[in-house]
């Protein structure tokens, strides 16, 4: 017949939607050394606000807010706290996009929906925090490129230990 209700297939109250996947293939505009690469997404990491994230946005509304919260502030500390608690819950929703940018897919999925991330693209180039903080992550953050000189081979995976491992190394 027909479909009544249309909505994301949801498992274990997971969406299908914000399930992360490995990014397509891509390729740098110039063959790129693994040193270059690495030195590409450090760059990345210390200048979040220069590439998206709206931390740019965010400082703007800082500046604007201090006069306020000066004002505020003689009548009501909250202020001052709320703000403070908002910047930090930003700085932690970039610190878990890294951690999940950096790490294989199954504990990129679970930091994900620790941090009620929602993705917009499956391979985490485009996310919003529960706030709708937009974050834009870059290819070159998230997967290698094909044309990337000196790439490891596949004999020799260079892999992160999952957290099954660390378990496994303890007991």
């Amino acid at each position: 017949m027909g479909c009544v209700k249309s909505s994301a297939y949801e498992d274990d109250g997971r969406s299908y939607f914000n399930q992360v996947r490995k990014p397509r293939p891509w390729n740098h505009d110039a063959d790129i050394t693994l040193e270059q690469l690495r030195d590409m997404r450090n760059m990345f990491w210390r200048n979040i606000p220069r590439f998206g994230g709206q931390l740019g946005r965010l400082l703007s509304l800082l500046r604007m807010s201090i006069y306020v919260i000066r004002i505020v502030l003689a009548a009501c500390q909250t202020q001052y706290y709320l703000l403070k608690n908002f910047v930090l819950m930003f700085l932690e929703i970039w610190q878990a996009l890294r951690r999940a940018a950096e790490s294989d897919l199954p504990y990129a999925q679970s930091t994900i929906d620790e941090n009620h991330i929602r993705l917009v693209n499956q391979d985490m180039s485009i996310c919003y925090d529960e706030s709708n903080i937009r974050y834009e992550l870059p290819m070159y953050v998230l997967s290698e490129p094909e044309n990337l000189i000196g790439r490891p081979r596949p004999t020799d995976p260079v892999r992160r230990p999952t957290m099954m491992d660390r378990l496994r190394r303890n007991t």
